[in-house]
Parts: C-alpha cells; sequence; structure tokens
C-alpha cells in the first residue's frame, strides 16, 4: 500500500475534517448564542454608553438577524455531521464511511454553487432589486414607521437599525420621510425632517425604547452635512459595500470551491486505496 493511503493520507485528510467539524461547532453554537440572546454585545457592533444599559439592547430588535442564526445552526449542523463522518473515515477506512462523505460532500459542492450563481444572478439585476426595495421601503414608511417609543413594528426596527448602523438616511433620498412616513409626522413635531435615526450619535446605539443619544438636539429639525446622513442614502451606500467585497466574495468562492473539490478527490482516492490511520 502506498504512503499516501497508509499514512500521509488519512493523516491529512482527518486533519482537514477536523478543521471542518470545528468551524462548524463554532457557527452552531454562535448562531445558538444569538438566538438565545447570549453575548449579546459580542455579536453586534451596537454599543451602549453605560452597563446599565446593556440589558436594553435586543439583538432581535433587528429582524433578520434571527434567520441568519437560524442559517448559521443549520450550515454548523451540516459542517459538524461532514467533519465527523470524514474523520470516522479516515481512522477506521471503511469504504462505506468514505462513499456516505464522499456524496455529501459532492452535495454541499452543489449547494455551494447554487449559492454563488443566485448572488451572481442578484448583481447582474440589481435595477429590478432596486425597484422592489423602493416600492417596499415606501408602503412600509406609509403603513409601519410609526417613530414612537410605545410602538415598534419590525419595519421600524429594522429601518432604525440599518440607519443607525451604516451612517445613512432613507432608501434613495432623506425627503422620503417627509412625503411618506405621514404616520410618522403626526406622531411626532411636524417641523421634523428627518428621523433620529438619521442622525449622528454619540455612540452607534439605539434603546429599545428607540431613544437615541444625537450629538445635535436640533438634528431632526435642522438636518445638515455636519449633524446628520442626510447626504448618504441607504441604498447606494450597500451598493458600495457589496461591489468593495465582490472581489473578495469571488476569490473565497473560488478557495472553499477548490478546497471542497480536492477533499472529494483525496476521499476517492483512500476509498478506492482503503486508506486508514487505524488500518
Amino acid at each position: 500500500m502506498s504512503c499516501i493511503s497508509s499514512c500521509l493520507g488519512p493523516g491529512v485528510f482527518f486533519t482537514l475534517n477536523l478543521v471542518m467539524f470545528c468551524l462548524g461547532l463554532y457557527l452552531l453554537t454562535t448562531g445558538a448564542n444569538i438566538l438565545q440572546l447570549k453575548d449579546i454585545q459580542r455579536f453586534t457592533s451596537f454599543r451602549l454608553p453605560g452597563e446599565k444599559f446593556t440589558k436594553q439592547l435586543k439583538l432581535d430588535m433587528i429582524p433578520g438577524v434571527k434567520i441568519l442564526a437560524g442559517v448559521g445552526v443549520f450550515l454548523g449542523g451540516w459542517l459538524m455531521s461532514t467533519g465527523f463522518l470524514g474523520m470516522a473515515a479516515s481512522m477506521v477506512g471503511l469504504k462505506l464511511l468514505y462513499m456516505a462523505f464522499i456524496n455529501l460532500l459532492v452535495l454541499s459542492l452543489l449547494l455551494w454553487l447554487c449559492y454563488v450563481f443566485a448572488i451572481k444572478y442578484l448583481t447582474y439585476h440589481a435595477e429590478e432589486i432596486h425597484q422592489v426595495a423602493q416600492f417596499t421601503f415606501e408602503f412600509g414608511l406609509r403603513f409601519n414607521y410609526w417613530g414612537s417609543p410605545n410602538i415598534t413594528t419590525d419595519f421600524e426596527k429594522m429601518v432604525d437599525a440599518v440607519q443607525a448602523e451604516l451612517g445613512c438616511c432613507g432608501l434613495d433620498n432623506y425627503t422620503e420621510y417627509r412625503q411618506f412616513a405621514l404616520i410618522w409626522l403626526n406622531n411626532t413635531d411636524q417641523e421634523q425632517v428627518v428621523p433620529p435615526s438619521c442622525c449622528k450619535l454619540f455612540t452607534n446605539v439605539y434603546l429599545q425604547n428607540s431613544t437615541f443619544l444625537l450629538t445635535d438636539d436640533n438634528c431632526t429639525r435642522t438636518p445638515t452635512a455636519e449633524n446628520s446622513y442626510i447626504e448618504q442614502p441607504c441604498y447606494s451606500l450597500m451598493v458600495t459595500k457589496i461591489k468593495a467585497n465582490k472581489v473578495m466574495f469571488l476569490r473565497m468562492a473560488a478557495g472553499i470551491s477548490v478546497l471542497l473539490i480536492t477533499m472529494i478527490a483525496l476521499g476517492v482516492v483512500l476509498m478506492v486505496t482503503g486508506g486508514g490511520i487505524l488500518g
């Protein structure tokens, strides 16, 4: 039996799968912690001005966070299962285990490629996405944006979180609030031009009662480039960030694809030769 199948191959294979298992464990525990709202400060860039306010910050104030956490739990479980199966196969050298591992990894590769192509598809249809986002945002402002400490809809939480976090105002223009957010205007000072989440804050945080620590108390009535983000629409900012990370994403996609193909090829070799650390 060649060295690659009797010693080096199974050892490398075991190490790669151990890394995969640990990565899966990290994703699963991180996602589970977020779902349970544990270690809140660790998983968000929002920072509160004092320890007494820490409990007021709720990670589920931002819609979609729990969905991403759920995806993390699923992906973590998937990687742990695949890694464990690969480690078991490399230990005992059983062809049936290698075959099951290879099938699981091929499915992982196909799912990953589908994800990559889906991202590429979305980038080619940016204008259609913008139109949908514009309609959704305007509809949400009309019927779901109250801007009130006592009434907080999921839409309102999302808008305030995005604007405070990214430092932007409105989807395409800050004037959208005066045009569409009639509920907000009727429940606040009519002289307000933008909501507090459009203003620059002492810290990028907002409390559970939707109050903000503004650097300028007059910002909502007289927003300027110095005290607010009225010159930075959210949609264009997000598109810019996505384009800036496009090359990095493509490199990561290529690297993960090559790694999966390499592990599949190594698994096939070890399955054929029957290589295992324990013989």
